[in-house]
Parts: C-alpha cells; structure tokens; sequence
C-alpha cells in the first residue's frame, strides 16, 4: 500500500520513520514516499559548517523534559552526542534602555520563583515590584473560554511584567503578539496552576523538584543539541529508512479524492497513492485541500504563520566588550529594536567554533518587530542586526563571518481559539479516509511536540487500508 507523505521536515520524516519501522519483517508491504519542495530534507532544521564555525540556521537545541526527541534520538544512537547548555553559566539576559540585565534568579517566564530576587531587579520600578508581587492575592479568573496571554500576564502580575520580562521571553518561542497568544494553546500549565493554587507565585514555591528555581531565565538546563548541530538527527533518520523513497525539490501544487488520492506536482507528474499525510503548514495544506473540503481548508487558513530569520555572526573574543556571561539575551518589543533576540551560541555549546579566540553569536528575527526589516534584502538585513548586535554588546569591529538565514512560513501562531479551530480541523479530517494532517501548526511547536504529533499520525495511519495503486516514478531514493 502507497502512502505519500508530502513535506520532508521533522514532522514527515518522523512518520515515515515511525511507519517504516512498525512492521519488521513484512518488507513491501508499505510503500512510503517523502515528498519535499525544497532541495533539502529536513525543513527548518539545518546545520552548516563553515570556516570552523558551527551554525544551526533554525532551531538549535530542543528541551529535554518533553521526552519524544530525546527517546528517538536514542533509538537512533545518538544519545553520545547529547549536548547540555554551559554548565558554568545558567544566566539569561533581558536588553533595557540598551542595557543587558539578567533575568532574576528563578524566574520562570512569566513569574518568579523567588519573589525577593524579583524585588531587587531593575527591570521592573517599585509599582511595577509592588504590582506583581500583588499576584498572591489576585483571585482566580472564573470565567470559562480562552485568554489571550497578555491578558492573563497583565491580569495576574501587571503590565510593567507584562512589558518588560514576560513578552521578550515568550517571543523567543513563539514570536507572537501575547495579545494575540491563546494561553491555553501555549502555556495551559500556567492557566492550571491558577486554578489550582489560586496563584502562580504560591503553585512555582510548591513545585517539590525546584527545577525553575535552578536557572536565571528559561530552563536552560533542560535544553539539549547534538555534537554535529541539529541536522544530525536528520541525517540519522534518513539513513536508517533505506526503504522510504525520498523525493527533494518536488513540489505538490494539487491534492484530489476519488477512489485514491491523485497528486499532481509542479513539474507535471502525477501519481496515486492510497494514503495521503500532509506534514507541511497549515496554510501550504489548505491549498492543496480547498477542491476536497472547503470548509476545513478555511479552518486551516485561520492558523497563521510567521516568518523568522537566523542571523550567525562571528567575532574575535577580544573585540567584544561585554563579558558575556551568561547563554543569551532577548529585547523588549518596547525598546524599538528590530531583532527578538540573540544567542551567544560558542559561550551555550562547547565545539561551535574552533579556538576560544573567536565567538560565535545568533540573533533571530520575527514577530511584528522584524517584518518591516525582512522586506529588505540579506545584505541589508544583516548589516541592521549587526549593527544593532554590536552596539548591545559593545563591539566595534565588523564580524569576521556573518550568514543569514529566512524561514517563510516556520512559526504558526497560536491565537486565542486555536485550540477549538485545531478541534474542527480534525473532526472534519474523519470524513476523508486516508487524509492525515500533521506538523507544528495543531499540538505543540517544537521538536519533541512534531516527533510525537508524527508519531501519533503514524500510528493512526497504521489501522489499514484498502487496495494497491500504480508505481511512483517521481524523482529518486
């Protein structure tokens, strides 16, 4: 039985591993094809290596707590290449009035662990201290229905929190407007907290592990890359289907439904398979669905997507004065600045460049902040988020390697609702037997949320089918 996986991101290539794993012993009974409109597999997720510097061009680590990239990659043998943060440096940083502050020790994204750390922060005046330590005593939302995570911030802690450490920390997840944000999408364990502690505050001081209390900023601790960059783990998945056939640089500009699904590609070919899993953003799946369902076509088109930029630079450690000490830093969409935020990648994981005489940084583009600069060509991109970069810390010299990279349509956005649209997507799906949807834009946006949404998909892919189809003869293994 043919299946068409169409998108050769983690997400596609995580069902077809799960698919082609599941049945040992009865080799071609399954015919799995992986279809891809870039030259490349392994959608955002790219590593290069140039001049001795290390670079992810898209994601750089994923978080550990989330099991399901940690248990494939040690299935596929690469736990001994398990990266953890600097182990020296547990420190964040947040940019105010081009200052770098750390984050208070124990805060977690949106609320302290320690509220006497938080006290003494300069990020935040005395009202706006005063107003989020008020929190142990702001009475838990009653209302049902979802809210916007500014909302709940400014509801529970004040604007100044909202403005000044909350948003920058959640934009470097999500890039999204936090007025726009569903909470209960991105964050429901805080909603949780809320209702069951009354406070956030009082629930983070109860946590028995104390694992938010450990780190000044996001868990770091908990964040894991691979020795080689993230695109080892791309490289192990497609080495170990031997029998999947992948097809780069062919795009599907059509999806049709008859007895089988019929898919028509950009250089004219047409093929058949039995099964069809779309494993690319939602919008790129309404296209190809609005001729067999308008109506979840238009469910889909209500899931957006941001475009996000990498930009890698690198310098001579002597040219810069900050210290950098600390794993990053993120920006305020109040400071007026055009980059979310910048990673100082050799200080967060060791063998990113070749000598500790050089430095290897990474700012990152997207949300409302960025969209006017990405109109721009890569030069002048570049020369911007340099420039804003070097005068945040404090370096006067032009970097001895600079590489973009532009990620069209990479981040979905959770808006308020997204959860009952997700709800009406799939309940639609149910009607189209042999139609499977899955990805980043539905249950969860990071690594370990797509390989466990793929591997569901798999498995629900796995309860049968019906009748055999023509061969593929589109592209190669």
């Amino acid at each position: 039985m043919r299946i068409a996986i169409i998108g050769g991101g983690i997400s596609g290539l995580a069902t077809a591993y799960r698919l082609s794993r599941s049945r040992p012993g009865q080799e071609g009974e399954l015919e799995i094809h992986v279809f891809e409109a870039r030259d490349s597999l392994g959608g955002v997720i790219q590593t290069e290596n140039r001049d001795g510097f290390l670079m992810d061009q898209g994601p750089d680590s994923f978080i550990s707590s989330k099991p399901w990239a940690v248990e494939l990659c040690r299935e596929l043998g690469l736990d001994q290449d398990f990266m953890e943060t600097n182990p020296n440096l547990r420190q964040s940083f947040i940019l105010s009035q081009d200052k770098l502050i750390p984050v208070p020790h124990g805060f977690y994204l949106m609320a302290p662990t320690k509220v006497s750390e938080a006290l003494r922060t300069p990020l935040l005046s005395f009202t706006g201290k005063f107003r989020m330590a008020c929190e142990v005593f702001i009475s838990p939302k009653r209302e049902e229905g979802d809210e916007s995570l500014a909302s709940f911030v400014r509801r529970r802690f004040g604007q100044e929190t909202l403005e000044r450490i909350a948003q920058p920390m959640i934009a470097g997840i999500y890039t999204a407007d936090p007025e726009e944000l569903s909470l209960g999408a991105t964050f429901p364990h805080f909603l949780q907290m809320e209702r069951e502690h009354g406070s956030i505050i009082r629930a983070l001081s109860r946590k028995k592990d104390g694992a938010t209390g450990k780190t000044s900023g996001p868990r770091c601790s908990l964040f894991l890359t691979l020795k080689g960059g993230l695109h080892s783990l791309i490289s192990k998945l497609i080495q170990r289907m031997p029998q999947v056939y992948f097809h780069p640089a062919t795009k599907v500009v059509r999806l049709e439904k008859n007895s089988c699904f019929k898919i028509s590609f950009e250089k004219g070919e047409i093929v058949e398979a039995d099964t069809v899993c779309l494993a690319i953003p939602a919008s790129s799946s309404a296209r190809l669905l609005r001729d067999i369902s308008e109506s979840m076509a238009n469910d889909l088109r209500q899931i957006p997507y941001d475009t996000v930029a990498t930009v890698s630079l690198a310098f001579h450690r002597k040219d810069i004065r900050h210290p950098l000490n600390g794993l990053d830093y993120v920006v305020p969409s109040i400071e007026n600045k055009k980059i979310v935020g910048c990673t100082f990648s050799s200080i967060k994981f060791s063998g990113r460049t070749q000598n500790s005489e050089t430095t290897l940084l990474r700012a990152f583009l997207g949300g409302k902040a960025s969209r006017e600069l990405l109109e721009l060509d890569d030069q002048n991109v570049v020369k911007t988020v340099c420039g804003e970069v070097c005068r945040q810390l404090g370096i006067s010299t032009d970097p001895i390697l600079a590489m973009m990279s532009r990620w069209p349509e990479s981040i979905p956005q959770y808006r308020v609702g997204h959860r009952q649209t997700v709800e009406r997507i799939f309940a639609a799906l149910r009607n189209f037997r042999g139609l499977y949807l899955t990805g980043n834009a539905y249950d969860g946006t990071g690594i370990p949320d797509c390989i466990r949404h793929a591997f569901q998909t798999a498995d629900q892919i796995l309860s049968g089918f019906d009748h055999p189809v023509k061969a593929v003869s589109v592209g190669s293994r």
